[in-house]
């Protein structure tokens, strides 16, 4: 579709707001279309617009909620957020989903460990 090819380039290029308001565009089209659902989550939270990157986030859980990408991005958004209680409750739905989702996995055990104490995670290192 074209409209998608020319939000990635224009994402690729740095025009990230450029880029969002045509994947916006495409998204009141198509409201389930799922590069653009993905693609508008991506941006708005690297925009910092997490209000509108949950939404669509949530729109994705709707349309496919087998796919622990929305959960993923949830999770990550919320990390971003200072919200922890969040990052456990997705990211722990989105690993029932994906129990091996290594995105997942990482979000819900730093936030655990920190909550915890950092003690728990030398595990690790």
């Amino acid at each position: 579709d074209a409209k998608i090819s020319l939000a990635l380039l224009l994402s690729f290029q740095g025009k990230e707001e450029q880029a969002l308001a045509l994947y916006l565009q495409i998204l009141e089209e198509s409201p389930y279309h799922s590069t653009a659902l993905n693609n508008v989550v991506i941006l708005a939270h690297k925009l910092q617009q997490y209000d509108q990157a949950i939404a669509f986030a949530e729109q994705m859980k709707e349309l496919n909620e087998q796919d622990a990408r929305a959960y993923r991005y949830l999770a990550a958004i919320y990390a971003e957020m200072e919200n922890p209680a969040q990052v456990i409750a997705v990211g722990m739905a989105g690993l029932q989903i994906g129990p091996t989702d290594p995105n997942l996995n990482y979000l819900v055990g730093l936030v655990l460990c920190t909550a915890m104490s950092l003690d728990c995670c030398c595990l690790h290192h």
